[in-house]
């Protein structure tokens, strides 16, 4: 539609709209301008319904500004007729984009958008917004480019059903619904069609911009799951595990991941007969079905358990392991292998933690066994390990006696450079020949371009020299001591920028001891680092915040330490978002814990701890938050979603995916205790936990009635229990029962004995009657 620019300039009139009931409230929801006739005198409303739009008697409209509130907008006057059920964020939209799209077969027919009365939304389940819907079949297309064009998603939705929409990356920016004229289709935030929905129908405005759009709770359109008929769902209870029935021919040994949450999505059968198997990168793997199976999910390839790095065993296991995954955020949330599970796992487990671990020490016979042996294959370990290190050391010597891990540069007489192009693997820079003297250990990602500066702070003034290469090699182990030769451990003071040359938002934390060191900032990453203090001092850069997983050394003098984008702390983890910083060689060669041992103390009752990192971390550094209970329930902070882990301190609590502990269709839940070991392995297993918790609250005395778990440490009687309990009466009941039959053989011995004596000297037993005296 083209806009006179003279109409615009003088005649475009703004009027803020109210609604409360149907055309008429108290509240901000619209302003619209529109293009009243040349005689057309300003006109401010502060109502929402009138007759009319004043400032737009023809109904055009220039532009839209929405508040975020869902409302319908009629072609007719007085709220009456068809509707567009406008559930929006806020956004100011524009004469070109708010146009409503109908389509004749593969023609796209533009309409100019005419308002003559707006009103509230009706409730979604209300059936007036699917009001002469047919439930005939229609066509759903989604588009990856908001111009309804490239990569799209053809969806029939022919029935009653839930479709999962699918797509090559992660949002469709645009819809198209062909077919019938007065179809309704829901879009759903969840691959169950539960959870958020809102309705769309042909004719709607910014259906090539579905981010415009939001389907409730701040779930973006374009972001949407599933698509379903109008109403298909309504008061539905939505299950949140997928009831479909299993395959009825599975090969052995096989199990099936789901690129979503509850078993929903697309299945992707992995058969572990050959054993490790790497997954596919390119796809998700969110929940899977292991057909009691037991297997290992682990968070790197190759089913490597490093450390850092998370491990899930899915079976033989006790309860307890299963809800400190839960609760400490310690399970692989994108697992890179699986492998079955060995024998010794699913028999040892069985017989030995599931009740050793609620109490204290535990010593049985299998464990002994384990332990001895544990001990001879460590001792052997150990000799193999000397061994190893002897030959490394004799075979280290003659590399280094022939000259080949050295390079000096011909095409750079000892001197400046222009610019480095890296490979990714990880590189020595010397400033002499032959890979003598000092050296900066570059980690850097691959076709990196590095610019020929180094950078040392002297107090506040930074200190920009040139960078001389005289010779490059390749870099030593990572926990190698000469990375930081002629560092004194002096404490040494680290400043992290949120933008590149050093600038904006800061974080210093002063690293003076062995100890970990978390960073916190105002944003999820950081950009530029200043190491300023000692001039040898070393630290070193962590992807975990216990200091564990994928590290490097940075030093000063470094370059590119105001671009940390360029670097690469080891695998896919990059320095720019690091999460901890340490001394250098603080915890190499150490089993840094994936669950923090401290622990807070004098906590007042009913108080549970939340932390920003998985694995009760960052409570040192004050980030953790203390939420008390006593008074019900407790929607958490909203600007925080990042609470990744919690200590309940032995308490049962709920936690809910939705604020005041609302527990509604296709949102998760998790509670804490009370439950038995299958509904946490699930939990695990399906991802159907509240990642971002919104709110808490206590268990109530119902729930905890249910508890058939060791989890308190304290008696217990599940049914391992039970055997033990009835092993050790019975054995009483039978020493009991030896006892007396040996103390009665005993009497029966000594009796025999007794006769054979009294027989042998002539003693006979004599009957005597006394007579008594008259």
């Amino acid at each position: 539609m083209s806009i006179n620019p003279l109409k615009l300039l003088y005649f475009t009139i703004t009027s803020t709209f109210l609604v409360f009931t149907e055309c008429s409230t108290n509240s901000n929801i619209i302003q619209i301008q529109g293009l009243p006739p040349f005689d057309g005198a300003p006109f401010e409303s502060s109502t929402y319904y009138n007759p009319t739009i004043p400032t737009a008697p023809s109904g055009r409209i220039n532009k839209l500004v929405t508040s975020g509130e869902c409302f319908n907008i009629y072609p007719q006057e007085n709220c009456t007729g068809s509707f567009i059920r406008a559930n929006m964020f806020v956004r100011i939209l524009y004469d070109p984009e708010t146009d409503p799209n109908r389509w004749v077969g593969d023609d796209l027919i533009k309409e100019d958008l005419r308002i003559a009365s707006v009103g509230p939304c009706f409730d979604r389940c209300d059936p007036r917004n699917w009001q002469n819907d047919e439930k005939l079949p229609v066509e759903v297309t989604f588009y990856e480019d908001n111009r309804l064009d490239g990569n799209k998603t053809t969806i029939m939705v022919d029935t009653d059903g839930c479709f999962l929409i699918t797509r090559r990356g992660y949002h469709s920016s645009g819809m198209k619904i062909s077919g019938d004229a007065n179809a309704c289709v829901e879009l759903h935030s969840a691959p169950s069609c539960g959870g958020e929905f809102t309705q769309f129908r042909p004719g709607y405005i910014e259906l090539n911009s579905l981010i415009n759009w939001n389907l409730g709770d701040a779930n973006d359109a374009d972001a949407a799951l599933a698509v379903s008929r109008c109403g298909a769902f309504c008061n539905k209870s939505v299950p949140l595990i997928n009831p479909d029935p299993l395959p009825t021919a599975l090969e052995k040994n096989m199990v099936t991941f789901y690129d979503y949450f509850g078993f929903y999505g697309h299945p992707t059968s992995v058969n572990l007969s050959a054993g490790c198997v790497k997954l596919d990168e390119k796809k998700f793997h969110r929940s899977i079905r292991t057909y009691g199976r037991c297997v290992v999910l682990y968070a790197l390839e190759g089913c490597k358990e490093t450390r850092g790095y998370h491990v899930l065993q899915t079976d033989g296991k006790s309860g307890d392991y299963y809800v400190q995954k839960l609760l400490a955020g310690t399970s692989p949330y994108y697992p890179k292998s699986i492998r079955l599970c060995g024998k010794h796992e699913k028999e040892a487990d069985y017989k030995d933690r599931d009740d050793c671990d609620a109490g204290g020490f535990c010593m049985t016979l299998s464990s002994t066994s384990i332990l001895l042996g544990s001990i001879l294959f460590l001792f052997y370990g150990m000799v193999l390990i000397s061994l190893s290190a002897l030959g490394g050391i004799l075979i280290y010597k003659l590399f280094e006696n022939q000259g080949s891990h050295t390079a000096t540069l011909p095409t750079i007489p000892i001197g400046n450079f222009g610019v480095l192009v890296t490979s990714g693997e990880c590189f020595n820079i010397y400033p002499q020949e032959n890979c003598t003297g000092s050296f900066i250990r570059a980690s850097m990602l691959s076709d990196t371009a590095l610019l020929s500066k180094t950078y040392q702070w002297t107090g506040n003034d930074l200190i920009k020299e040139d960078l001389r290469i005289g010779s490059i090699g390749p870099c030593f182990d990572r926990c190698d001591p000469r990375n930081w030769q002629g560092d004194e451990k002096h404490s040494v003071e680290v400043t992290f920028y949120e933008y590149h040359d050093f600038k904006a938002n800061t974080s210093t934390i002063m690293v003076d001891g062995d100890g970990c060191f978390l960073i916190t900032r105002h944003s999820y990453h950081s950009s530029g680092m200043k190491i300023s203090g000692d001039a040898n001092a070393c630290i070193e850069l962590h992807s975990a915040s216990s200091c564990s997983g994928e590290f490097t050394q940075f030093r000063p003098g470094y370059f590119e330490l105001d671009d940390l984008t360029k670097w690469n702390l080891g695998g896919e983890n990059y320095a720019y978002q690091a999460l901890a910083v340490s001394q250098c060689g603080a915890f190499c060669n150490k089993s840094v814990p994936q669950i923090n041992p401290d622990r807070p103390t004098d906590l007042e009752k009913n108080v549970v701890t939340f932390y920003d990192e998985f694995g009760y971390y960052a409570e040192s550094q004050g980030l953790a938050t203390n939420v008390n209970l006593s008074g019900g329930c407790v929607t958490l902070n909203k600007q925080r979603r990042e609470y990744l882990s919690i200590r309940t301190h032995g308490q049962c609590v709920v936690l809910y995916a939705l604020e005041e502990c609302k527990d509604t269709r296709g949102h998760h839940v998790l509670q804490s205790e009370g439950k038995s070991k299958e509904y946490y392995v699930q939990k695990l297993l399906t991802g159907t936990t509240p990642y971002f918790p919104k709110s808490i609250r206590l268990c109530g005395n119902d729930q905890l009635e249910v508890r058939d778990d060791c989890h308190a440490g304290g008696f217990c009687l599940k049914l391992s229990c039970f055997s033990v309990l009835w092993g050790i009466i019975l054995l009483i009941f039978v020493g009991i029962i030896l006892i007396s039959l040996s103390a009665l053989g005993g009497v029966l011995i000594f009796k025999s004995f007794v006769n054979h004596v009294h027989q042998g000297n002539n003693t006979a037993m004599l009957d005597v009657v006394y007579k008594s005296n008259v």
